[in-house]
C-alpha cells in the first residue's frame, strides 16, 4: 500500500507537469510526507525532540520550494483541528502549546535563510511590492486557481488520452497555462476511494484505518478548496472562497491551483490505505493479481511527459559560439527585448552560459534603475534607442527575426497556452529595420548581430 502510494504522489501529473514548467523543486517534494509523519510522530510523543522534527520538515519544505511551505502552513491547521478533536489528552492548551513549539523551531531553522525577504516585506512600501511581484493581483488568484474538470482530464502529453482532451483542456485555461492546470488524480486512485467508501458506509474498514480513510480524504477536500478561485458566481451571488481570505493575510501567492499538487498527496494516502486493508482481506494470489492490474492502468494514465521532454543543449545557436569568442568584457542587447513574465525572456539568460557576457536583458521591476534602462530601450523602433545602448556601453546589438515570430511563448511551449496567449508576436512578427547607427556584422540564419557604424556618436 505505501509502494503504490508512493508511486502515485510521486509521478501524479501535477508534479510532472510542475517539474516540466520549470519549477523542479515541485517534484522534489519528499519533505511532504515526511511532514506528515513528524506531525504524527509528535501527536504521539508531545516532546521537545518532536515538536524539533515538525519544525525541520517544515522547514525543509519551505526551503525546499516557498509555494509549498506556505501550503504546509494549511497542512499544519488541518491537523491541528484533527489532533484537537480526537486526541485522547484532553488538555488542549497541552496540544497548542505543542504545536507553538513546533511553530517556533520551525522559524528559528528558517529565518537565517529568509530573513531579509521577510524584512523587505514589512518595510518596503505598497508600490514597491506591487511592482516586484510580492503583492499580486486578485485577478491573477482567480486565473491561476483551479477549477473542478482540471482533476478529471489527463495530460494533454498522454499518449494515448491526451488527444482526447486537447482541446477541451487548450479552450478553458481561463488566462493560465496547461503546466498550472494538469491536477488530474488518476481513475486508479479514484476507484481506490470509491472502494474505501463503500468499505466505510459498510462497516468494513478496520478501526484504524477508517480513521487514517477518512483524515486523508478530508485532508484532500481541504486541499481541493484551497485551490478553488477566490470568488465563485452561486446564481446571483458571488461568495468568497477560503483563497479569497488567505489572499488578504498573503498576497504574494497567486498560484492556488498548486494546492493540486497536496489534493493528489492526501488522494495518494487515502489509496495506500485502501490497499492495505485489502491486503488483510484478500487472498495473497487475488491482491498480487490485483495490483497486477491496477499498476499498468497507473502507469498508461499517468504517462504526461511532454514530447520536448529532452532538448539538445550541447549545441546552441552559432550566433552564441561567435559572441563567446569575442573580448570577454562586453555588453549585449538581445531583441526582441521581452519582459520577465514572458516565456521568450528565459531564452537569453539560458544561452548567456554559453557566451559569458553581460547582458541589458533580464531587468527586473525590483532594480529600479535597470527596470527604468529597460523601459527606455525595450522598444528597438524607438529612434531615442541606439544612442541610449550606446552611451550605456553596449558594443553588439542581436535581433532574432524567429523570435519576433514566435512571440511571448516559444514555438515548442505554445501548445500550452491558450490562443489567445501563444499567438501574441513581437512587432507584428516582423523584424524591425536596423538604424543608419547600426552595421550588420555577422548574420547566423535568423539571427542578425549589429554594432556602431564607424565614428558615429
Amino acid at each position: 500500500g505505501a509502494f503504490v502510494g508512493g508511486l502515485i504522489f510521486g509521478f501524479c501529473p501535477a508534479a510532472t507537469m510542475q517539474a516540466a514548467g520549470g519549477h523542479a523543486g515541485f517534484a522534489f517534494n519528499a519533505f511532504i510526507p515526511i511532514f506528515i509523519l513528524t506531525l504524527f510522530y509528535n501527536r504521539t510523543q508531545r516532546t521537545h525532540l518532536s515538536e524539533f522534527f515538525v519544525g525541520a520538515s517544515f522547514a525543509l519544505i519551505t526551503l525546499t520550494a516557498l509555494y509549498f511551505g506556505y501550503f504546509a502552513i494549511y497542512v499544519a491547521m488541518y491537523f491541528f483541528v484533527f489532533d484537537l478533536l480526537s486526541s485522547k489528552n484532553k488538555d488542549r492548551f497541552t496540544i497548542v502549546r505543542n504545536y507553538f513549539y513546533s511553530a517556533m523551531f520551525a522559524v528559528i531553522l528558517i529565518l537565517p535563510f529568509e530573513y531579509k525577504s521577510i524584512y523587505q516585506q514589512i518595510t518596503l512600501s505598497h508600490e514597491t511590492l506591487a511592482n516586484s511581484g510580492r503583492i499580486q493581483d486578485i485577478g491573477q488568484l482567480a486565473a491561476l486557481s483551479s477549477r473542478p474538470w482540471d482533476y478529471f482530464l489527463p495530460s494533454i502529453d498522454n499518449p494515448i488520452l491526451g488527444k482526447y482532451v486537447f482541446n477541451f483542456v487548450r479552450t478553458h485555461l481561463h488566462w493560465s497555462n496547461i503546466s498550472e492546470q494538469t491536477l488530474y488524480l488518476g481513475l486508479v486512485p479514484m476507484c481506490l476511494i470509491v472502494t474505501g467508501i463503500a468499505l466505510t458506509a459498510r462497516g468494513k474498514f478496520k478501526d484504524v484505518n477508517r480513521s487514517y480513510f477518512l483524515l486523508f480524504s478530508f485532508g484532500a477536500l481541504w486541499m481541493y478548496f484551497l485551490s478553488l478561485p477566490p470568488l465563485i458566481s452561486i446564481g446571483n451571488a458571488t461568495v468568497p472562497t477560503v483563497s479569497y481570505f488567505a489572499h488578504l493575510i498573503a498576497p504574494m501567492f497567486r498560484v492556488y491551483a498548486r494546492f493540486g499538487v497536496l489534493v493528489n498527496f492526501f488522494v495518494a494516502c487515502s489509496a495506500a490505505v485502501v490497499l492495505t486493508h485489502l491486503y488483510s482481506r484478500m487472498k495473497r494470489t487475488s491482491y498480487y493479481l490485483l495490483l497486477a492490474t491496477l499498476l499498468p492502468l497507473l502507469v498508461i494514465e499517468y504517462w504526461s511527459i511532454p514530447p520536448g521532454y529532452a532538448l539538445p543543449v550541447n549545441r546552441p545557436p552559432e550566433v552564441y559560439f561567435w559572441l563567446a569568442k569575442q573580448p570577454k568584457d562586453l555588453i549585449v542587447a538581445e531583441y526582441p527585448m521581452s519582459p520577465g513574465s514572458d516565456f521568450a525572456f528565459y531564452t537569453y539568460q539560458f544561452w548567456q552560459r554559453i557566451h559569458h557576457k553581460k547582458l541589458v536583458n533580464g531587468a527586473t521591476q525590483e532594480n529600479i534603475r535597470a527596470w527604468e534602462f529597460y523601459e527606455k530601450v525595450k522598444d528597438f523602433n524607438n529612434p531615442d534607442t541606439p544612442a541610449l545602448l550606446k552611451a550605456a556601453g553596449v558594443s553588439f546589438v542581436i535581433l532574432h527575426k524567429e523570435m519576433y515570430r514566435d512571440g511571448l511563448i516559444p514555438g515548442p511551449l505554445k501548445r500550452y497556452f491558450p490562443e489567445s496567449v501563444s499567438s501574441v508576436t513581437y512587432n507584428d512578427g516582423k523584424m524591425p529595420a536596423a538604424p543608419f547607427r547600426l552595421k550588420l556584422v555577422k548574420s547566423f540564419g535568423s539571427d542578425f548581430v549589429f554594432s556602431w557604424e564607424e565614428g558615429n556618436n
